[in-house]
Order: structure tokens, then C-alpha cells, then sequence
């Protein structure tokens, strides 16, 4: 794996106010399928999700992380405007056109889906969206992207924590079940908000947000999270990680998990 950065200049896209630059780290493996882009969550840094890349890299996936920083609404990331112009930055800097999946944990799932919405109008072969125990504005910001990314086929699923303080009750989890005609992820029986972040979890997240990671759910989730995300740039199922597959079938008898 080779890691590089670079600097997506959000900066020069119109608003009614000022947007910051983003930094950004590229994580590369020696062969690539595909390309993920990764949200962090908010109070986090790329680094939070070390472990997660680790794994995506190791099934052959590029792994692009902007560094939204934690503000007020304005040049933040919670701030639709910076959502939507690394979404085109990225765009330009993606001129190989290889096919892209968007992952966002915590608040960096509203990202996702705001960037992923955006992308239809960009030259992106956009394939995938993953909610990781994700937080967002429903009616705001992820219901209209979620009905333009289903009028274009593109799958949304979720990876969801057991209902606590930090995904809101598992909100969007609910939500996304409810919006969705098919299948819409899976919610972990046990799983803790933190659980993606592995042994990188802080303090603040254990404290916060119902206890340190888990490592068996890690583990599930970074199994999910890869092999859903290679499925998808690859258009080659994973049969053993879809609603009746033998993995999912074995983690729902063992009520490690349900499927929504």
C-alpha cells in the first residue's frame, strides 16, 4: 500500500460564503478495481478509519479521505455547499473515470449521500453508497439524494449500531429500511457507534457514544464494507454477504445481526 496527498480546491467553487480547501489522503493498492471515497465522522479525522482502509486496500480498493473539519455549518462539514464542491473537485481529479463507491460513518454518512447525489450530475461511474451507522438531515439532505440515487438504480445500504445517542436512536437505519423496496443493510445486534473506528476509537467516542469497539462487530463490519464495496465496482456479487447468503444466514441464527 502507498499513501499520497493532495489538496482538492473547494476553494474555488461559488457560494455565498467562504469554502475551505480540503486536504486529502489517497491510499493505494498495488492493483486497483475501484476507488472508495471515505467520510469521516464529525469530531473525527481521516485517521479514524485506518483499520477500515486497511481492509479495503487489501481487496484491491483505492481509498480517496477528505478531512472535513468539524466547524459550524459554514465551510464545515455539515455545510452542503463544501459537500457538493469536493463532490465535483473530485470529480475533475477522477479522470480515469474508474468506477467509485461513497462510504460515510456518523455524520459523514449525510456527506455521503450529498456527494453521491451530486456525482449523477458529474462524470462519475458511480456504483455504491454505504451508510456506516450514519447521522444526517432526513428531509433536508439524505431523502432527496436517496430518491435521485434509486431513480438511477444505484444501491444505498447501511451498516447499523444497536439504537444509542449517537445514531439518534438508529434513525437513519429505520429510515433507509422504510424507504428502501429491497434490501437496505443490516443492523448489528450489539454494535456500538464506534465499532468501525477499531482500536483507533478514543476516549471521547467510548464516552460518548456506548463503549469501546467491539472487535467481532469490527470485524463484520469491515467484511461487509469491503465486500459489498468490491461487489459493487467490480459487478461481481459476493453471494455469501447478500440477504440469504450463508454468512449472513450463519451471523442471523447466532443474532449477531438482523437484515433490514
Amino acid at each position: 500500500m502507498t499513501q499520497s496527498t493532495m489538496t482538492l480546491g473547494s476553494s474555488a467553487h461559488s457560494s455565498d460564503h467562504e469554502l475551505p480547501d480540503v486536504q486529502t489522503t489517497v491510499d493505494s493498492p498495488s492493483q486497483v478495481v475501484g476507488r472508495a471515497l471515505l467520510f469521516h465522522g464529525f469530531g473525527r479525522k481521516p485517521d479514524a478509519l485506518d483499520e477500515l482502509v486497511s481492509v479495503l486496500v487489501e481487496n484491491n480498493i483505492e481509498v480517496v479521505r477528505p478531512y472535513l473539519k468539524s466547524k459550524a455549518r459554514h465551510g464545515g462539514m455539515n455545510d452542503p455547499d463544501l459537500m457538493r464542491a469536493v463532490a465535483r473537485e473530485f470529480a475533475m481529479w477522477n479522470a480515469d473515470a474508474l468506477p467509485v463507491v461513497v462510504i460515510g460513518h456518523s455524520a459523514g454518512g449525510a456527506v455521503a449521500m450529498v456527494v453521491a447525489e451530486q456525482f449523477l450530475q458529474e462524470t462519475v461511474s458511480l456504483t455504491g453508497v454505504l451508510l456506516i451507522d450514519s447521522n444526517g438531515k432526513i428531509e433536508e439532505l439524505m431523502a432527496p439524494a436517496l430518491a435521485a440515487l434509486q431513480h438511477e438504480s444505484i444501491p444505498v445500504r447501511t451498516i447499523a449500531a444497536s439504537a444509542s445517542r449517537c445514531n439518534r436512536q438508529a434513525k437513519i437505519a429505520h429510515w433507509l429500511a422504510g424507504a428502501s423496496a429491497g434490501f437496505a443493510g443490516v443492523q448489528l445486534t450489539t454494535g456500538r457507534h464506534c465499532d468501525v473506528e477499531g482500536s483507533k476509537a478514543d476516549v471521547t467516542c467510548r464516552l460518548l457514544c456506548g463503549g469501546a469497539a467491539d472487535p467481532t462487530n469490527a470485524a463484520i463490519v469491515y467484511r461487509l464494507t469491503a465486500g459489498w464495496s468490491h461487489a459493487w465496482l467490480t459487478r461481481k456479487s459476493h453471494p455469501e454477504i447478500e440477504p440469504d447468503g450463508q454468512r449472513i444466514s450463519i451471523w442471523q441464527e447466532l443474532n449477531v445481526l438482523k437484515v433490514l
